[in-house]
């Protein structure tokens, strides 16, 4: 029986290149979302015992529709059963998983190799900007010896659980043939579109089915969306030679409307509706009608010619209802199979129409990784720590300089995240330089304070801080602080000095007071 030497090992393992320490599971619990949230994070190699580990973690966490353990995740890959091992744990789990790739405190990381099925083991699956995921064939490697026969069994095996492992993640089997394109020793960086194209990042998006209809003698092209959010239907059908779409946007809180249902007069003052066509901003909506009953929003709505060109020739069309303070609801339907392109053509003539998109500039707003902002969060605020050994106490003051900083820090950061990690960082109501203001009103506010300064920096001078935590339950904290900002297009900068003051409830981390003055230099 022939025999197998060197690069043989009864252990599986995928790394990248170079030298990698044994990985760091950590689980936080703490108030965002809801409450509803934990945030595990896997930093370094994998190793024989983490699926362990994360079992021992995750063991009494609650189940349910409106849970969620948000996994961020920056290692370079392990050993391949391990990672396999973690990612049907994952996938097992009665509640939302959520995963994304980056530190612990949500800068942008990698993950290589093993780490990939991680990754695949997550419901919905996001890629935050400047991270990385690379893939490689698996390998043995040691010096032991190991019969011919045991390597093939041990191969096809192998190839059969990860396979079943992408299956049951809705990822596409090229994602497969795309690892095994790519040698032990070399790594692949796939890049967004591929990964996207793959279904290996999806996003809010578990599962969508676009299936034609029968009814009453018309028929209907119904796309729906499973996703993070509820579920969310884009139906197309052609009326009269005019393509009609109907949208249904489920809400995850009822609308204070008294009834219960309505025409839809009350809709716009609180959302715009929004339809993009591969990313790209169409023209104005065509006999938008509105109504709001069982806690959906149900948008009547068609497009011009020449939007309806671009759709035969586009991947996504994303269906929206954004509110004033920029965050927004909805879902991006995946039409790439050319259902909605078969409808379209059988109901009107566009060879006359050429596909065109407002002003040709595309929308770059995302759905922000929930995945990020709990590590933004969580690096200000640990809240209960859940780690292995995380016991070292921390006084509020301590905990309320932390949300401080770490808010000057949010606040300086690109408007794409900036925003809503504002959004997220306040209460409903607070007092704002002396009176009260909600939350909506204080985001507008921002929105058009960001628009106008897009670039930003602000720092607290060291030494200069005043902290007041009369209770455990809330502090304020106050210091100077260095600003700046730039407007490019503007050509305009600004700068100066401040004293800022911010109040914390303690037990959500969330600001409820904010007061400044500014100082001479």
């Amino acid at each position: 029986m022939p025999l197998v030497r060197s690069c043989i090992v009864a252990t599986w393992l995928l790394s990248a290149a170079g030298a990698a320490s044994a990985a760091e599971i950590t689980l936080d619990k703490f108030d965002v979302f809801d409450g509803r949230t934990h945030h595990m994070h896997i930093e370094g190699r994998i190793e024989p015992g983490d699926t362990a580990r994360v079992r021992a973690l995750t063991a009494s966490l609650p189940a349910g529709r409106d849970e969620m353990l948000v996994v961020s995740l920056n290692s370079p890959g392990g050993s391949v059963q391990e990672g396999l091992d973690i990612a049907r744990t994952l996938q097992a789990m009665d509640l939302n998983v959520i995963v994304d790739v980056m530190t612990r405190d949500g800068d942008p990381g990698i993950c290589a190799s093993a780490c990939s099925y991680v990754f695949v083991g997550g419901t919905y699956r996001f890629l935050s900007a400047g991270s990385q995921l690379g893939v490689h064939q698996f390998r043995f490697v040691d010096d032991d010896l190991v019969r011919l026969s045991e390597v093939t069994r041990d191969v096809q095996n192998r190839s059969a659980d990860i396979t079943a492992l992408l299956s049951d993640a809705n990822v596409d089997p090229g994602f497969f043939s795309l690892m095994g394109a790519t040698a032990p020793d070399d790594m692949t960086w796939v890049d967004l579109t591929t990964l996207e194209r793959f279904n290996v990042v999806n996003r809010e998006r578990a599962y969508q089915d676009n299936a034609f209809t029968l009814k009453g003698g018309a028929i209907k092209l119904v796309m729906t969306h499973i996703g993070l959010y509820g579920i969310n239907r884009l139906t197309v059908q052609c009326l009269d030679s005019d393509v009609i779409f109907s949208s249904e946007i489920l809400l995850s809180d009822p609308l204070d409307l008294g009834s219960g249902q309505s025409d839809g007069a009350e809709i716009p003052q609180r959302f715009d509706f929004n339809v993009m066509i591969d990313r790209f901003n169409t023209a104005p909506i065509l006999h938008e009608t509105q109504t709001y009953a069982d806690q959906a929003i149900t948008t009547v709505f068609g497009l011009p010619a020449d939007q309806l060109a671009a759709i035969l020739a586009s991947d996504l069309v994303d269906v929206r209802l954004v509110e004033k303070s920029g965050a927004f609801i909805g879902a991006g339907f995946d039409v790439s199979d050319g259902k909605i392109k078969d409808m379209v053509e059988s109901c009107v003539d566009l060879s006359r129409h050429p596909a065109s998109r407002l002003e040709g500039l595309q929308d770059t707003q995302t759905t922000l990784s929930p995945v990020f902002v709990a590590a933004s969060l969580g690096a200000a605020r640990r809240g209960q720590p859940l780690s292995e050994g995380s016991d070292v106490a921390v006084s509020p003051e301590e905990m309320a300089v932390t949300l401080y900083n770490d808010y000057l820090a949010a606040w300086s950061k690109p408007n794409e995240l900036a925003l809503p990690l504002m959004n997220a960082r306040y209460g409903d109501v607070l007092d704002f330089y002396g009176a009260e203001m909600t939350k909506d009103a204080l985001m507008s506010e921002k929105i058009t304070f960001a628009e106008r300064w897009p670039e930003r920096r602000y720092a607290a001078r060291p030494g200069t801080f005043e902290i007041s935590c009369p209770d455990a339950s809330s502090c304020l904290v106050a210091s100077i602080i260095d600003w700046e900002a730039h407007s490019a297009a503007r050509g305009k900068s600004a700068s100066g000095v401040a004293w800022y003051g911010l109040g914390f409830d303690m037990e959500t981390g969330l600001v409820l007071f904010e007061d400044g003055k500014s100082q001479k230099r």
